[in-house]
């Protein structure tokens, strides 16, 4: 019996280990055509060109630029001077992720690129990624992909 205790106690430190020291993935990880979320509005406004809409995100005052495919959210309710960005929401095929993620890709090609070390939601059925947003003050944030089935169908890299 204290032998199978012994078991059950070195596996379950093993496990909790592993979930807390799972190193997130690097910067490059989380960028669309080279903007990350420690880029600014005009970075975003340089590589991609002007929005063809600008609005808020959701019910926030957050300023939302949108392009086809993918949308850059920016914390402005606060009349934050440098306006950081919060989010990065990919929504159509034609936005790829820098490592060539993109929605429509199965669960399967994601882990292929990522690996296997992501969280599972069982209720939302999404997969979540831990990624550093800013190596030197060590924020991260994580990538999340919003599943239907096996299919991504949204991708949101966000500050935690």
């Amino acid at each position: 019996m204290k032998k199978i205790v012994n078991v059950f106690i070195i596996t379950l430190v093993l496990l909790v280990s592993h979930i807390v020291f799972a190193a997130p993935l690097p910067p490059n990880q989380a960028t669309v055509k080279g903007l990350s979320l420690s880029s600014s509005m005009q970075q975003v406004v340089q590589v991609m060109g002007e929005p063809y809409r600008t609005g808020h995100w959701e019910f926030t005052y957050d300023t939302m630029y949108e392009y086809p495919g993918v949308n850059f959210v920016f914390l402005t309710k606060y009349g934050s001077l440098d306006n950081p960005m919060t989010k990065i929401i990919l929504d159509a095929p034609q936005a790829t992720m820098d490592n060539g993620i993109k929605v429509g890709m199965t669960s399967r090609a994601v882990m292929d690129i990522l690996g296997t070390d992501y969280s599972f939601n069982t209720v939302t059925s999404d997969i979540a990624y831990k990624v550093v947003i800013d190596p030197v003050k060590y924020d991260v944030g994580t990538i999340t992909f919003k599943m239907d089935g096996n299919i991504v169908k949204k991708i949101f890299i966000e500050r935690s």
